[in-house]
């Protein structure tokens, strides 16, 4: 069977590039064919199935965009239930449980079953380590919970606050993340050549016009990384890239001259790197290990006081160490 990718996908982009323009298509696109490929095995999978696969998650993209549907938090909280794996796992390979059945399991996390089996007695026993219970070597837990929830709550209104304040950089003249370069420089002909080396080393897509470059996202898109943490390494990627591009078109007006693009783009990451090692070599120098633990500084804020205050209580000092003596949140009830 012959899988029909130029059909699927002539339908696709028509429809894709009416709602997000060529740029953002192009961008999808590439995500999704290198988010299959660096997972794929190119001795096992056939090329119809890593088509499908592409196909399939561009569909599911356009589809959570038209339904205006956020991705959900990735990583579970201490107080949320486990997915009961074990069960679902039986559910749905149990050919007798009906469309229904099967849907309200996934639903609820196979609450039902769970208190079937809690009745019958099949329930698994909850697993302890004593040696983590002992009087006096765990943390306080009965306020853990509220206070990691306020805490969570708090992070995410700080991220989605800064998240609200990410604006696409634009110059006169052109479109966001755009950057014009001058009537004389023609990017066909002098940057076009470079473009896969100037991607990898700027780690955007680039779209490339008659006068201009356009930064397209980030090729890590962080798919394993939860949703709230994803907008601000991605737009410092992107934002990045797009002050050394017109860090190039600035230089070529100001020395009347536009030097090999991918050379000037070199020694500027280049003298970035030198300015990090001087100021590393000065840190080096001037704090030493004996400066930092005979130094009294106040500790950051802690997600609840109990919390720090076991801590202070438990905590080994190591050697050469400044006390704790007199310090203002030692002792503290």
């Amino acid at each position: 069977m012959n899988y029909d990718f130029k059909g699927y996908w002539e339908y696709l982009k028509t429809h894709m590039v009416s709602l997000e323009g060529e740029a953002m298509t192009l961008d999808r696109l590439r995500a999704a064919a290198q988010y299959r490929l660096e997972g794929c095995d190119p001795g096992t999978l056939t090329l119809s199935y890593l088509q499908h696969e592409i196909i399939g998650d561009l569909y599911r993209s356009i589809a959570a965009q038209e339904a205006r549907m956020e991705a959900p938090r990735q990583l579970r909280l201490p107080h949320e239930p486990k997915i009961e794996k074990a069960i679902l796992l039986r559910l749905v390979e149990d050919a007798s449980l009906s469309l229904d059945a099967l849907e309200r399991a996934i639903e609820t996390n196979a609450r039902e079953h769970r208190l079937e089996e809690y009745r019958l007695g099949t329930q698994p026993p909850i697993e302890t380590n004593a040696e983590e219970y002992r009087l006096g070597t765990q943390p306080p837990t009965p306020s853990v919970v509220a206070a990691q929830q306020r805490m969570q709550r708090e992070f995410e209104d700080k991220m989605k606050d800064m998240e609200s304040k990410l604006t696409a950089p634009q110059v006169a003249g052109g479109g966001p993340w755009e950057v014009i370069l001058p009537s004389w420089v023609d990017p066909v002909a002098s940057i076009k050549p470079h473009q896969p080396d100037l991607e990898y080393l700027l780690e955007v897509h680039l779209l490339i016009r008659s006068d201009r470059l356009e930064v397209g996202q980030p090729f890590q898109q962080l798919k394993n990384v939860p949703p709230r943490f994803r907008p601000l390494p991605l737009y410092n990627k992107r934002f990045a890239a797009f002050c050394d591009l017109a860090a190039y078109a600035k230089h070529s007006l100001d020395t009347g001259a536009a030097p090999d693009i991918l050379d000037f783009l070199v020694a500027r990451q280049h003298d970035i790197i030198s300015e990090l090692e001087i100021e590393s070599a000065e840190l080096r120098a001037t704090v030493t290990r004996e400066y930092i633990l005979s130094s009294e500084v106040m500790p950051p804020a802690a997600p609840h006081g109990e919390y720090l205050e076991w801590c202070l209580e438990h905590r080994e000092t190591r050697e050469g160490e400044a006390s704790n003596t007199g310090n203002r949140t030692a002792g503290e009830n």
